[in-house]
C-alpha cells in the first residue's frame, strides 16, 4: 500500500528533545499603507476612549475598482502589502498563521494584523500593530489600535473558528527565536478591547490556533513541565488574558523523546479543541501525523509519509484535514486529504514532485492552487521580477484541478487567503479576485 493512502494519522514536527525546531516557514503579512495621518479611537477596558494617532485613514483598505487585463476580474486592496518569510511552528499555505486569516465562524469576514509603512532609508521601522476586519471579503474594512502593543516588524492574526468575534494578534520580530520574545493579545469584541495573554507570570505567548475560546500556544516558561523549558500548552481565554486554565499538551507525543526527531508543524480540528494533530519528523526523511482528542492525554498514529522532510499540517469543518509536503523526495503523492478526522487518507499529486506547491484553504476546505509558469529576470538588484502565475481551484475529493485563470504578478512569495462565504474571494498579495461558485 503507497503511503499516505487508508492508513493511520500522524502529527507534526518539534525537535524532540526541545520544541524550538520548526523548520516550515510562517508566512507573516506586513501591510505598507501609506497615506495622511489622521486620528482614530478606540474603547478601553474601563469604558474610557484612547485615541490613537495611525497614519492611514480607513478608506485607504477598501478596494478599488476592477483591474484592466492583464489582471481582469482582480480589484487592488491594501496596497503597499509585502510578506516576511520568518521560522515558526506552523506552516505557511493552509495554517493560517499570517498577517491576514478569514474567519470559519462568519463567512465573509476576513481579519489582519496591518502595520502602518514607515521607514529609514531602506528599512522598516517597526511600529503598532493595527487590527483590520472586513465583513464583505475585503471590499471594505474597519481599523482598530491593539491596546497595549509595543511597536514590531511583524505579526500575525488567529480567528476563532466558532466565535466570530474572538481574534488573538501575535506580535514578535521572530517568534521564538533571539531575545525577542512573541507576545499575544487577545480580543473577544471584536477589536474594541484587548488583553495581554500571560502564562503564569510569563508572557512569551505564540498562539497557533483557536477554537471555542480555547487557545494552543506554543510557551517558553521554565513553569512548564516537560523535558525542556517550552512546548505547547492550551487555555481557556479571558477577555483580560489572564487564565489559570493552562495545561500542556505535548508530554505525551510519541518519540519526543528521541534526539533524532523533531516537531514539524501542528493543528486544532475546528470543532473542538481537545482534537489535536501533529507531525513528527523521524530521521533525515519520513513525517508521521499523530492525533489526540483528549488534549494530549494520549495519541494515535494516523499516517506516515516516508518521503517527506518538511510538511505543512491544517485541518477545515467537518473533520476535514490536510498534509502538504512542502520538500521531500520525489514521489507519486504530495499532498494528503482526509475527510474524517485522519481514518482513512486519499494521496494527491501536485505538478511539483518533491512538493512546495502554493495551496490555499479556506475554513471549510475550498482549495486554490497557485503555480509558476514562467519569471522575468529583475534589470537590476534593487527591481523586482515579474511571474507568469497559472491560478487553480483543486478538489482534494478527486484531485482534479480547474484552471481560474493565467496572471502576471511580481516575483517571490506571496500571501493567499481563501474566504468563504456567498461571495467566495480570493487574496493573493495585495489583490482580490471573486470564486467561481463551489
Amino acid at each position: 500500500m503507497k503511503d499516505g493512502l487508508n492508513v493511520q494519522s500522524a502529527l507534526p514536527k518539534i525537535p524532540a528533545s526541545y520544541l524550538t525546531g520548526a523548520r516550515t516557514l510562517c508566512l507573516l503579512l506586513l501591510i505598507a499603507l501609506l497615506g495622511g495621518c489622521t486620528l482614530w479611537s478606540n474603547n478601553q477596558p474601563n469604558g474610557g476612549t484612547t485615541t490613537h494617532q495611525m497614519s492611514f485613514t480607513p478608506h485607504q483598505l477598501n478596494a478599488g475598482p476592477l483591474l484592466p487585463a492583464p489582471l481582469t476580474g482582480w480589484r487592488s486592496v491594501l496596497s503597499g502589502v509585502s510578506l516576511t518569510i520568518e521560522p515558526g511552528i506552523s506552516g505557511a499555505s493552509g495554517s493560517g498563521l499570517l498577517g491576514l486569516v478569514a474567519s470559519g465562524a462568519r463567512a465573509g469576514r476576513v481579519a489582519g494584523c496591518a502595520l502602518p509603512a514607515v521607514s529609514a532609508g531602506a528599512f522598516p521601522v517597526p511600529t503598532a500593530p493595527v487590527f483590520i476586519l472586513s465583513d464583505d471579503a475585503g471590499l471594505t474594512w474597519s481599523a482598530h489600535a491593539v491596546t497595549g502593543a509595543g511597536r514590531t516588524n511583524n505579526c500575525t492574526v488567529v480567528a476563532d473558528t466558532q466565535q466570530p468575534d474572538t481574534f488573538v494578534i501575535n506580535v514578535t520580530n521572530q517568534p521564538r527565536i533571539g531575545n525577542v520574545p512573541p507576545v499575544a493579545y487577545v480580543t473577544m469584541n471584536a477589536g474594541q478591547t484587548w488583553g495581554q495573554l500571560f502564562y503564569g507570570n510569563s508572557s512569551d505567548v505564540y498562539v497557533i490556533a483557536l477554537t471555542k475560546g480555547v487557545a494552543l500556544a506554543y510557551i517558553s516558561s521554565s513553569a512548564l513541565p516537560g523535558v525542556a523549558p517550552s512546548g505547547l500548552a492550551e487555555a481557556a481565554l479571558t477577555p483580560t488574558g489572564r487564565s489559570d486554565t493552562w495545561h500542556a499538551v505535548y508530554q505525551t507525543i510519541p518519540g519526543l523523546q528521541n534526539p533524532t526527531n523533531s516537531f514539524e508543524t501542528v493543528a486544532m480540528d475546528p470543532s473542538d479543541p481537545s482534537h489535536l494533530y501533529v507531525a513528527m519528523s523521524t530521521g533525515a526523511f519520513g513525517v508521521t501525523v499523530y492525533a489526540t482528542t483528549d488534549a494530549g492525554v494520549t495519541w494515535q498514529s494516523m499516517l506516515r509519509v516516508s518521503t517527506a522532510i518538511n510538511v505543512l499540517l491544517w485541518t477545515a469543518t467537518n473533520h476535514k484535514v490536510f498534509l502538504e509536503v512542502y520538500r521531500g523526495q520525489d514521489a507519486p503523492y504530495q499532498l494528503y486529504y482526509s475527510a474524517n478526522s485522519g481514518g482513512a487518507w486519499n494521496g494527491i499529486a501536485t505538478h511539483y514532485r518533491d512538493g512546495g506547491e502554493s495551496i490555499y484553504s479556506s475554513p471549510s476546505g475550498r482549495l486554490v492552487s497557485v503555480t509558476v509558469q514562467s519569471a522575468s529576470v529583475p534589470q537590476s538588484p534593487t527591481a523586482s521580477g515579474t511571474s507568469l502565475e497559472n491560478f487553480f481551484t483543486l478538489d482534494p475529493t478527486t484531485g482534479v484541478y480547474s484552471l481560474l485563470g493565467i496572471y502576471p504578478f511580481g516575483s517571490g512569495v506571496q500571501l493567499g487567503v481563501v474566504v468563504d462565504g456567498p461571495t467566495p474571494t480570493l487574496f493573493f498579495g495585495d489583490n482580490i479576485r471573486t470564486l467561481p461558485p463551489a
